[in-house]
C-alpha cells in the first residue's frame, strides 16, 4: 500500500513520480529556485528542506497537482468500520471525545488544556473559567448526540443542525442556542463576507440538499460542504465547532474516520477555508484528508 509523502523532499519525488509531464526543470520553475536545488532534495531525501517558505510552496504545489483522495481511502479501507468503533468501544470514544472536545474548543479560543478537557469529562473540580469549561461539557453532550443520532443511511436536516448548535452553545443565552442568527457577524481570520441575516434560512436549506447530495466522493463533499456551512455562518457564535461536527456526521455515516482538525494546524485550517473563497478547493480537500487520517489513528490505536 502506497503512502502519502510526509517531508517536503518525498512530495517533490511523488511529483515527478505522478504529477503528468513533471521534471526537476519544472519543479525548479515551478518553485522559483534553481535546478541544483531541486536535484539535490530529490537525490538526497535525507537532507530534509529547512526553509520555511520553500516548504510551503513544496506543499503548495503538491497540492496543487496531486490528488491524495485514493491514497487516503485505501489506507482507511483497511480498518474497521469508525461509526461502529465508536458505538461499541468505550476506550476508543472516550478517546475521541477527549481530542474533539480539546482541539475543536481550543481554535475557538478555549484555554483548557487537553488534561484539563480529561479531567471535566470525569466529572472533577478544576481552575478556569466557568464559560471554558462549559464549553467542554456542552461540546462532549453535542458528541453524544451526535454519536446516538448517526447511522448508516443518515440524513442531515435543518433539525439536526439547530440541536447540534442547541448542545453546544447552551447556556449562552446571548448567542441564540439553536437558532440562526438575527444580525451580521464576521469571520475570524478571513476577508470572507457572510451573507445578511435574511439569506440564512435559504441558504441552509440549499446546504442541506448539497450535504446529502448522491456522490461518491464523500471526502470531497464533506470538505466542501464545511467550507460552505462556514460561509454562511448562519450563528452568532459556535459555527466553527458545529461546522466540524457536521463533516464528522457526514463521513462517518459513509464508513469514514472522523477528520481531527488538530488546533496546532488551525492557521493552515483557516488558510484552507480561505483558498477555497477563491475557487482553490484542493487546499482543503487535502487538508481534510490529513485530518481523516489523524481520526483513523486516533480510532485504531
Amino acid at each position: 500500500m502506497e503512502k502519502i509523502p510526509g517531508t517536503p523532499n518525498h512530495k517533490l519525488i511523488h511529483l515527478l513520480k505522478h504529477a503528468g509531464g513533471m521534471n526537476k526543470s519544472r519543479l525548479a520553475r515551478e518553485l522559483e529556485t534553481t535546478y541544483l536545488n531541486v536535484h539535490r532534495w530529490v537525490e538526497t531525501p535525507d537532507k530534509i528542506v529547512r526553509n520555511v517558505q520553500m516548504r510551503r510552496d513544496i506543499d503548495s504545489l503538491f497540492k496543487k497537482y496531486i490528488d491524495i483522495r485514493p491514497l487516503v481511502l485505501e489506507i482507511v479501507k483497511k480498518g474497521q468500520d469508525p461509526l461502529k468503533i465508536l458505538k461499541n468501544n468505550p476506550a476508543a470514544r472516550e478517546r475521541f471525545f477527549v481530542k474533539m472536545t480539546y482541539n475543536s474548543n481550543a481554535i475557538e479560543g478555549n484555554r483548557m488544556t487537553e488534561r484539563d478537557t480529561e479531567l471535566v469529562f470525569q466529572n472533577q473540580k478544576i481552575k478556569g473559567r466557568v464559560s471554558d469549561i462549559m464549553e467542554i461539557v456542552n461540546h462532549r453532550e453535542a458528541l453524544i448526540f451526535m454519536l446516538h443520532s448517526l447511522h448508516k443511511g443518515f440524513r442531515i436536516s435543518e433539525p439536526y443542525i439547530l440541536t447540534l448548535h442547541d448542545r453546544v452553545m447552551r447556556g449562552f443565552h446571548d448567542k441564540l442556542p439553536g437558532q440562526y442568527r438575527t444580525g451580521y457577524v464576521n469571520i475570524t481570520n478571513t476577508k470572507v463576507k457572510v451573507p445578511n441575516a435574511q439569506e440564512v434560512p435559504a441558504q441552509m436549506k440549499e446546504l442541506v440538499k448539497r450535504l446529502n447530495a448522491d456522490d461518491k466522493d464523500v471526502i470531497g463533499r464533506a470538505a466542501l460542504g464545511h467550507h460552505a456551512f462556514e460561509v454562511i455562518h448562519p450563528f452568532f457564535d459556535g459555527n466553527g465547532r458545529v461546522g466540524r461536527l457536521l463533516m464528522i456526521s457526514q463521513l462517518l455515516t459513509q464508513g469514514l474516520p472522523p477528520a481531527l482538525v488538530p488546533y496546532a494546524d488551525q492557521y493552515r485550517y483557516y488558510w484552507a477555508l480561505d483558498k477555497a473563497s477563491d475557487k482553490e478547493t484542493q487546499h482543503i480537500i487535502q487538508f481534510v484528508c490529513d485530518c481523516i487520517l489523524l481520526g483513523f489513528d486516533l480510532l485504531n490505536q
